[in-house]
């Protein structure tokens, strides 16, 4: 399978990686056609470049941390719907993630009343202040794999200046569960991430200060995109018997903007692509 990848962040340099490395990938040179195209941000591409890669390939790949300009989101839901769209969710095989999976299978935890998520970054090289995408996102589609869909969400935003960018986003799912994701951007404090699982049974939480995170010389968040959580990723989306969520995602997109600009609670079944 001949991929190109879109992006400037470490999942994109991740997937060119991976794609010299697996067995039957490889990187689309300049001229020749690529089987499939992974958008990996961390800026979204304008959707005309989307449509044309969608129509010349077999299908985009979009990665969830992007946020899409408002005026997109339907012209890329109408490429969903054709089949020539689909999310591209690593987040969601990190360890860590599989292991709050794996306890939420085992019942370990029962049912999840209350679950709350901070992720924390640096501004990136090109002072990209958008910690809903950043941030926000990459919980949020962690949360709709394991939990479902939510039925209200309420999202509110805060400029900090020097403290950073915090979006604060709530999912009441239809589970019963309240999901609390806070994102951070910036700020004076060194990049982590936190989650916290309660249930009836007991608490899953994982504190990534606790010493299992790792930063670059100049003090970035390092996330573990391996080749195993990049392929396993891939292999997903195309499996998928639909669009591995990309609708879902580009709703709660919409949802949170909405919610953002008129300060107040909004419906899930009440937005539409």
């Amino acid at each position: 399978m001949k991929i190109k990848v879109i992006g400037t962040g470490p999942l994109a340099r991740a997937y060119q990686e991976a794609a010299e490395k697996r067995a039957g990938w490889s990187l689309a040179r300049e001229g020749e056609r690529p089987d499939r195209v992974l958008l990996c941000g961390p800026e979204a591409v304008p959707i005309e470049q989307v449509s044309k890669w969608a129509a010349e390939t077999g299908g985009v790949l979009c990665a969830t941390a992007i946020a899409w300009p408002e005026n997109a989101v339907e012209q890329l839901a109408k490429l969903v719907n054709e089949g020539k769209g689909k999310a591209l969710r690593p987040e969601c095989f990190w360890p860590h993630v599989a292991g709050v999976k794996e306890a939420l299978a085992g019942r370990w935890l029962g049912k999840v009343g209350a679950v709350n998520l901070t992720r924390k970054e640096p501004f990136s090289p090109t002072d990209f202040r958008d910690a809903l995408s950043r941030c926000g996102l990459t919980e949020a589609s962690v949360i709709l794999s394991l939990l479902g869909q939510p039925e209200r969400i309420f999202c509110t935003v805060a400029d900090l200046e020097e403290q950073g960018e915090q979006v604060s986003l709530t999912l009441q799912m239809c589970g019963g569960a309240v999901v609390n994701i806070q994102a951070v951007q910036g700020g004076t404090t060194a990049p982590y991430f936190q989650y916290e699982y309660a249930g009836e049974y007991g608490l899953a939480d994982y504190d990534s200060r606790q010493g299992a995170i790792r930063l670059n010389g100049e003090g970035a968040l390092m996330e573990e995109w391996t080749q195993e959580v990049c392929v396993r990723a891939v292999e997903a989306a195309l499996s998928s018997a639909d669009d591995n969520g990309m609708l879902d995602l580009l709703r709660l997109q919409k949802a949170a903007r909405r919610s953002i600009a008129h300060r107040q609670v909004v419906e899930w079944k009440g937005v539409e692509l």
